[in-house]
């Protein structure tokens, strides 16, 4: 199966329309988005409740964003959604000290270390701690790093809780994770040129080693194509407001980090939406060149499968031979199985 026979399959990694008004009113405050929204699901509260997904860690930005463009609410349902807003800031108080002075005694031991998605971006991208929930802190090290971290993370009582595909995760007596990553994704690319892109950014009274704003990008993308937890719709959340704090996104750089990664159709599309149904401020330019680069073909198809039963993916696409070529390609995942 080629690149070219997977547009159709790559809307199965996008927010349905329920979803997609969803986050027009959490990260935009859009009330039509949000009456819409109302209308699909009935009673809204009833709704995020029922939430398996963990759509609902978005309730805070939705409060924020409601709130702030007047919209005209049930009391009982804004008084839910100030609880879990005040929930968050409450929880934050201890998470960004935990977090903040574990990540500077990483600093100051050498250890070499990058911090992603959430921690990366809670206070440059989100402005403060109660709008992102935070469930732990994802480092990226070097192999010859990772002894001396959980020697250092210990010493912050810290203790290892398990190591599984090459990640080690630390628990702290408060229930905060910190997982340690020796590969950037959980597939094999080149990353050297994601190492080397490196930035800081301020939390709290310190500063920390993230990616570039291009490298991180395809990183929330990457991560959120291949792995089911983007049904959680984070990434959506994360990107847009990466991108609304970037002025300075290089075009170039970022597909060159696509083309990296092996997943550059996928992101494509989910760069797509991320234009044209949240207005992020992303060139078009960007994703018609993307979408004209080859991809893992196979990579992008588990990802999508993390997610989409078979069938699903088989009704997806729409002409013969990509039906052929999905149920192949099915059948040979079976069969490696």
């Amino acid at each position: 199966m080629t690149a070219a026979q997977l547009p159709n399959l790559l809307n199965l990694l996008l927010p349905d329309a329920t979803q997609t008004d969803f986050l027009r009113a959490a990260l935009r405050g859009d009330l039509n988005a949000w009456n819409r929204y109302c209308q699909r699901v009935g009673d809204p509260k009833t709704a995020l409740g029922h939430d398996t997904l963990g759509i609902k860690r978005l309730v805070p930005q939705l409060y924020v964003s409601l709130r702030d463009a007047g919209a005209e609410l049930d009391a009982e349902f804004v008084s839910y959604l100030r609880a879990a807003h005040v929930r968050e800031e409450l929880r934050a108080r201890t998470f960004s000290r935990i977090c903040e002075s574990a990540l500077q005694k990483l600093g100051e031991s050498g250890a070499d270390f990058r911090v992603l998605k959430g921690v990366s971006l809670v206070e440059s991208a989100y402005e403060n701690w109660a709008l992102r929930h935070c469930h732990d802190v994802d480092l990226w090290l070097r192999r010859a790093d990772c002894e001396r971290a959980i020697s250092v993370l210990k010493s912050e009582n810290f203790e290892v809780f398990e190591t599984r595909a090459n990640t080690t995760i630390l628990v702290h007596p408060t229930n905060l994770p910190i997982s340690l990553h020796p590969n950037l994704f959980a597939f094999a690319c080149d990353t050297s040129e994601f190492w080397v892109a490196q930035q800081t950014r301020r939390l709290g009274q310190i500063k920390i080693p993230t990616l570039s704003s291009e490298a991180e990008l395809v990183h929330l993308l990457g991560h959120a194509a291949t792995q089911n937890s983007r049904r959680s719709l984070l990434w959506c959340s994360d990107a847009w407001r990466l991108l609304q704090s970037a002025p300075d996104f290089e075009a170039r750089n970022f597909v060159n980090f696509a083309q990296k990664s092996g997943l550059a159709p996928a992101i494509s599309a989910m760069s797509g939406f991320l234009k044209t149904a949240l207005s992020a401020p992303i060139k078009a330019e960007i994703i018609e060149n993307l979408g004209s680069c080859e991809g893992d073909v196979s990579r992008i198809l588990e990802g999508i499968h993390a997610t989409a039963p078979s069938a699903q993916i088989i009704r997806s696409a729409r002409r013969w031979n990509e039906k052929k070529a999905v149920s192949r390609w099915i059948l040979a995942r079976v069969a490696r199985k």
